[in-house]
């Protein structure tokens, strides 16, 4: 087998043993609810933000600020959501706005100014 073709196979192996095995654990980010609070008082806000679930330690939110998304958790010491999170896995992947106390957000989840 030619080299160029060796190499591209074993790319094309290593990509796809990679993205079978993608946890998002591994690549969340740990936060302080601070941080969004400063936001707010700015008069700014990430895009979108949409609650992942809840576990004994952390609540868990996927967050779009620009061209990019984020796995972000926040300490459940730090952070009272005002709707209980459940178990129920169709409960989760809601948008909330961390401007208007946590809650859910109905409708167009464009949080930021850019999409408002």
């Amino acid at each position: 087998m030619p080299y160029p073709t060796r190499c591209w196979l074993l790319l094309t192996a290593s990509w796809i043993l990679c993205g079978c095995h993608y946890k998002p654990e591994l690549h969340r980010v740990t936060q302080e609810r601070k941080l969004y609070d400063d936001l707010c008082a700015r008069g700014q806000n990430v895009w979108r933000m949409y609650y992942e679930g809840t576990d004994s330690t952390y609540h868990r939110f996927l967050v779009n600020d620009m061209d990019r998304w984020r796995h972000v958790r926040i300490s459940r010491s730090e952070l009272v959501m005002e709707e209980i999170p459940t178990t129920d896995t169709t409960q989760r992947y809601y948008c909330v706005d961390p401007c208007k106390g946590w809650i859910r957000v109905d409708g167009s989840c464009w949080l930021g100014s850019a999409g408002r």
